[in-house]
Protein backbone atom coordinates (compact mmCIF):
# COMPACT_ATOMS: atom_id res chain seq x y z
CA UNK A 1 0.00 0.00 0.00
CA UNK A 2 1.45 3.31 -0.80
CA UNK A 3 2.01 6.25 1.25
CA UNK A 4 -0.92 8.43 -0.47
CA UNK A 5 -3.29 5.29 0.43
CA UNK A 6 -2.26 5.44 4.03
CA UNK A 7 -3.02 9.16 4.10
CA UNK A 8 -6.42 8.70 2.72
CA UNK A 9 -7.58 5.91 5.37
CA UNK A 10 -6.11 7.88 8.37
CA UNK A 11 -9.14 10.66 8.39
CA UNK A 12 -11.92 7.70 8.40
CA UNK A 13 -9.87 6.12 11.12
CA UNK A 14 -9.56 9.43 13.32
CA UNK A 15 -13.45 10.12 12.29
CA UNK A 16 -14.55 6.90 13.79
CA UNK A 17 -12.37 7.45 16.87
CA UNK A 18 -13.99 10.37 17.55
CA UNK A 19 -17.41 9.20 17.33
CA UNK A 20 -16.09 6.79 19.43
CA UNK A 21 -14.82 9.24 22.30
CA UNK A 22 -18.23 11.69 21.64
CA UNK A 23 -20.55 8.79 22.36
CA UNK A 24 -18.29 7.68 25.28
CA UNK A 25 -17.92 11.19 26.97
CA UNK A 26 -21.97 11.52 26.30
CA UNK A 27 -22.31 8.49 28.53
CA UNK A 28 -20.46 9.40 31.30
CA UNK A 29 -22.20 13.14 31.06
CA UNK A 30 -25.48 11.24 31.83
CA UNK A 31 -24.24 8.63 34.36
CA UNK A 32 -22.82 11.49 36.11
CA UNK A 33 -26.18 12.90 36.10
CA UNK A 34 -28.37 10.18 37.08
CA UNK A 35 -25.98 9.54 40.11
CA UNK A 36 -26.40 13.45 40.47
CA UNK A 37 -30.21 13.39 40.38
CA UNK A 38 -30.45 10.12 42.56
CA UNK A 39 -28.23 11.72 45.51
CA UNK A 40 -30.65 14.68 45.41
CA UNK A 41 -33.27 12.73 45.64
CA UNK A 42 -32.02 10.98 48.67
CA UNK A 43 -31.62 14.36 50.01
CA UNK A 44 -34.88 15.92 49.69
CA UNK A 45 -36.57 12.67 50.75
CA UNK A 46 -34.54 12.44 53.77
CA UNK A 47 -35.16 16.12 54.83
CA UNK A 48 -38.58 16.26 53.83
CA UNK A 49 -39.22 13.01 55.77
CA UNK A 50 -41.50 12.72 58.74
CA UNK A 51 -41.07 10.49 61.93
CA UNK A 52 -43.42 8.97 64.24
CA UNK A 53 -42.33 7.78 67.30
CA UNK A 54 -44.71 4.46 69.23
CA UNK A 55 -43.61 3.64 72.78
CA UNK A 56 -43.58 0.01 73.24
CA UNK A 57 -41.96 -0.63 76.71
CA UNK A 58 -41.65 1.37 80.02
CA UNK A 59 -39.68 1.10 83.06
CA UNK A 60 -39.72 2.23 86.82
CA UNK A 61 -36.25 2.96 87.62
CA UNK A 62 -34.05 4.73 90.72
CA UNK A 63 -31.75 7.83 89.92
CA UNK A 64 -30.14 10.84 91.54
CA UNK A 65 -30.09 14.16 91.02
CA UNK A 66 -26.64 15.41 89.65
CA UNK A 67 -27.50 18.91 88.55
CA UNK A 68 -30.41 20.94 88.89
CA UNK A 69 -29.98 24.54 87.26
CA UNK A 70 -32.84 27.41 87.19
CA UNK A 71 -32.78 29.60 83.30
CA UNK A 72 -35.35 31.84 81.95
CA UNK A 73 -37.94 31.11 84.82
CA UNK A 74 -37.33 27.57 84.05
CA UNK A 75 -35.90 24.83 85.84
CA UNK A 76 -33.94 21.49 84.84
CA UNK A 77 -32.97 18.68 86.22
CA UNK A 78 -30.20 16.28 85.06
CA UNK A 79 -29.88 12.41 86.47
CA UNK A 80 -27.32 10.25 87.48
CA UNK A 81 -28.52 6.94 86.37
CA UNK A 82 -29.52 3.85 89.30
CA UNK A 83 -27.96 0.47 89.40
CA UNK A 84 -31.99 -0.83 87.97
CA UNK A 85 -31.20 1.38 84.88
CA UNK A 86 -28.09 -0.19 84.03
CA UNK A 87 -29.25 -3.83 84.84
CA UNK A 88 -32.22 -3.03 82.52
CA UNK A 89 -29.82 -1.79 79.20
CA UNK A 90 -30.82 1.49 80.02
CA UNK A 91 -28.61 4.12 78.36
CA UNK A 92 -28.75 7.69 78.07
CA UNK A 93 -27.09 10.26 76.53
CA UNK A 94 -25.53 12.85 78.73
CA UNK A 95 -27.93 15.66 76.77
CA UNK A 96 -31.01 13.10 76.89
CA UNK A 97 -30.47 13.10 80.92
CA UNK A 98 -32.34 16.34 81.40
CA UNK A 99 -36.05 17.07 82.07
CA UNK A 100 -37.74 20.46 83.11
CA UNK A 101 -39.49 20.37 86.30
CA UNK A 102 -41.63 22.60 88.25
CA UNK A 103 -40.10 25.54 90.66
CA UNK A 104 -42.12 23.18 93.54
CA UNK A 105 -39.60 20.35 92.66
CA UNK A 106 -36.77 22.82 92.07
CA UNK A 107 -36.80 24.44 95.81
CA UNK A 108 -37.98 20.71 97.07
CA UNK A 109 -34.40 18.95 96.01
CA UNK A 110 -30.77 19.45 95.44
CA UNK A 111 -27.66 18.09 94.39
CA UNK A 112 -27.41 14.21 94.81
CA UNK A 113 -30.92 13.39 96.00
CA UNK A 114 -32.55 10.35 95.40
CA UNK A 115 -35.73 10.05 93.06
CA UNK A 116 -37.66 7.90 90.83
CA UNK A 117 -37.88 8.30 87.22
CA UNK A 118 -40.05 6.46 84.71
CA UNK A 119 -38.49 5.49 81.12
CA UNK A 120 -39.98 4.66 78.04
CA UNK A 121 -38.57 3.29 75.52
CA UNK A 122 -40.06 4.19 71.97
CA UNK A 123 -39.26 2.60 67.90
CA UNK A 124 -38.70 5.64 65.79
CA UNK A 125 -40.03 5.29 62.00
CA UNK A 126 -39.14 7.24 59.05
CA UNK A 127 -42.00 7.86 56.40
CA UNK A 128 -40.52 8.83 53.51
CA UNK A 129 -42.15 11.16 50.77
CA UNK A 130 -41.49 9.29 47.96
CA UNK A 131 -43.09 5.48 48.09
CA UNK A 132 -44.75 6.79 51.64
CA UNK A 133 -42.46 3.85 52.96
CA UNK A 134 -42.27 3.00 57.43
CA UNK A 135 -39.02 2.79 57.91
CA UNK A 136 -37.56 2.25 61.61
CA UNK A 137 -34.90 4.21 62.00
CA UNK A 138 -33.90 3.56 65.71
CA UNK A 139 -35.13 2.84 69.42
CA UNK A 140 -34.21 4.59 72.19
CA UNK A 141 -34.85 5.10 75.92
CA UNK A 142 -36.50 8.60 76.95
CA UNK A 143 -36.76 10.10 80.15
CA UNK A 144 -40.60 11.27 80.61
CA UNK A 145 -41.23 11.69 84.10
CA UNK A 146 -39.47 12.33 87.69
CA UNK A 147 -40.62 11.57 91.04
CA UNK A 148 -39.60 12.81 94.69
CA UNK A 149 -38.50 9.18 95.32
CA UNK A 150 -39.00 5.85 93.89
CA UNK A 151 -41.54 4.52 95.81
CA UNK A 152 -43.89 7.72 94.75
CA UNK A 153 -42.72 6.61 90.78
CA UNK A 154 -43.84 3.10 91.92
CA UNK A 155 -47.13 4.09 93.49
CA UNK A 156 -47.94 6.46 90.48
CA UNK A 157 -47.21 3.61 87.99
CA UNK A 158 -48.80 0.43 89.68
CA UNK A 159 -47.14 -3.01 87.53
CA UNK A 160 -50.05 -5.60 87.13
CA UNK A 161 -49.47 -8.53 85.17
CA UNK A 162 -52.59 -10.26 84.22
CA UNK A 163 -54.55 -12.71 81.40
CA UNK A 164 -57.51 -11.48 79.49
CA UNK A 165 -59.72 -12.04 76.35
CA UNK A 166 -58.72 -11.12 73.46
CA UNK A 167 -59.58 -11.38 69.19
CA UNK A 168 -57.41 -12.19 66.50
CA UNK A 169 -58.11 -9.41 64.11
CA UNK A 170 -55.92 -10.19 61.24
CA UNK A 171 -53.03 -12.73 60.64
CA UNK A 172 -50.17 -12.25 58.60
CA UNK A 173 -47.31 -14.49 57.43
CA UNK A 174 -44.05 -13.51 55.39
CA UNK A 175 -41.46 -15.32 53.14
CA UNK A 176 -38.70 -14.78 55.92
CA UNK A 177 -41.26 -17.33 58.04
CA UNK A 178 -42.01 -14.66 60.52
CA UNK A 179 -46.04 -14.74 61.24
CA UNK A 180 -47.71 -12.24 63.29
CA UNK A 181 -51.18 -11.95 65.24
CA UNK A 182 -53.19 -8.48 65.02
CA UNK A 183 -54.82 -8.91 68.56
CA UNK A 184 -57.71 -6.63 69.98
CA UNK A 185 -57.99 -6.22 73.82
CA UNK A 186 -60.47 -4.16 74.52
CA UNK A 187 -59.92 -0.54 73.26
CA UNK A 188 -56.40 -1.27 72.44
CA UNK A 189 -54.93 -3.13 69.22
CA UNK A 190 -51.66 -4.94 69.37
CA UNK A 191 -49.11 -6.82 67.08
CA UNK A 192 -47.51 -9.85 68.41
CA UNK A 193 -44.90 -12.51 66.98
CA UNK A 194 -45.66 -16.05 66.87
CA UNK A 195 -44.52 -19.34 65.95
CA UNK A 196 -45.80 -21.17 63.46
CA UNK A 197 -47.73 -23.72 64.94
CA UNK A 198 -50.02 -20.80 66.68
CA UNK A 199 -50.37 -19.13 63.05
CA UNK A 200 -51.63 -22.75 61.67
CA UNK A 201 -53.87 -23.04 64.64
CA UNK A 202 -55.77 -20.01 65.06
CA UNK A 203 -58.03 -18.34 62.98
CA UNK A 204 -59.12 -14.89 62.56
CA UNK A 205 -61.74 -13.48 64.41
CA UNK A 206 -61.08 -15.83 66.99
CA UNK A 207 -61.26 -15.54 70.94
CA UNK A 208 -57.93 -16.44 72.95
CA UNK A 209 -56.79 -15.54 76.02
CA UNK A 210 -53.23 -12.86 76.25
CA UNK A 211 -50.66 -12.75 79.04
CA UNK A 212 -50.75 -8.57 79.37
CA UNK A 213 -48.11 -6.30 81.61
CA UNK A 214 -49.40 -2.72 82.77
CA UNK A 215 -47.43 -0.08 84.30
CA UNK A 216 -49.93 2.89 84.96
CA UNK A 217 -51.73 3.89 81.56
CA UNK A 218 -49.17 1.65 79.35
CA UNK A 219 -50.46 -1.87 78.89
CA UNK A 220 -48.01 -4.25 76.92
CA UNK A 221 -48.70 -7.19 75.13
CA UNK A 222 -46.60 -10.01 76.20
CA UNK A 223 -47.51 -13.03 74.54
CA UNK A 224 -50.22 -15.95 74.42
CA UNK A 225 -51.44 -17.56 77.13
CA UNK A 226 -51.85 -21.04 77.84
CA UNK A 227 -55.53 -21.88 76.35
Amino acid sequence: MSNMENRRTRPLYDTRQKKKKSILGRLMLVLILVLVIAGLTKVVDNALATRKSFMKDVKVCSAAIGSIVAEDSKYYVQISPGADMHANNISLSSDDRWIEVTYSFYTRHKRNDAVGVLMGHYDVFKEKLIGSEMVLERSLWTLDEIYDSLEEAKGKNEYHKYTSLSSIEKKKSFESGNCYFKIRNEDRTFTLKVNKEDYDKYKEKQKIYCQFEKYGDFVKLLSLAEQ
